[in-house]
């Protein structure tokens, strides 16, 4: 009974924190983009080991605590797909499904989701699609990642590249706890980014 407790209690505590943060993000009423990674940001996929991580993509459904009810908050539940941009180096043939499906039944607001189609650099191709995100637009952008593989390089270098007032801030994941590129903000817990 203990674990199903405390996990309550964090999820209930997370929920709190989100609702009070809300109004804070509703009130500053600058439209972004979000871009998001899933495995190890948003659902549970543990990359580190493969073993592991080949049955959590395939079989499992888990989602961090917090995670759809942050980017809810964030990003309000009828907004547009175009606001959210899920990013995954995860192959297209075999996943496609499974993501869309694992990210619906979580709750996540209305996105896109883009996944690799081919072999090749996982970094070339998440660089390709924020290339192709930001196009011309004027768009900002808040960008939701991990540490496990590319995004932090790859998300610092998009972000020195567009104007400095862009990219509203870079949120990696610490799974592996390495160093991370200038003006990444750590993060363990969806609590930690609502409270930022």
């Amino acid at each position: 009974a203990k674990p199903m407790l405390s996990r309550s209690l964090l999820r209930s505590a997370v929920l709190l924190l989100l609702s009070l943060s809300a109004a804070r993000v509703t009130a500053a009423g600058e439209p972004f983009v979000l871009v998001s990674d899933v495995d190890d940001t948003v659902k549970v996929t543990d990359v580190l080991h493969r073993k592991v991580a080949a049955w959590n993509a395939i079989h499992s459904e888990l989602v961090f605590a917090g995670m759809p009810e942050l980017y809810r908050d964030l990003l309000g539940t009828d907004s547009p797909s175009e606001r959210l941009e899920f990013i995954s180096g995860s192959p297209r043939i075999l996943l496609t499904h499974k993501v869309d499906e694992c990210l619906r039944d979580a709750h996540f607001p209305p996105f896109r989701a883009a996944l690799r189609n081919r072999v090749g650099s996982v970094a070339d191709f998440k660089t390709r699609i924020l290339r192709k995100l930001y196009g011309a637009s004027e768009n900002r952008f808040l960008l939701i990642g991990d540490d496990t593989e590319s995004y932090p390089e790859v998300y610092a270098k998009f972000a020195d590249a567009k104007k400095p007032d862009q990219v509203l801030a870079i949120y990696i994941h610490q799974i592996k706890r390495r160093a991370l590129p200038p003006h990444s903000i750590p993060y363990l817990t969806a609590y930690d980014i609502a409270l930022k």
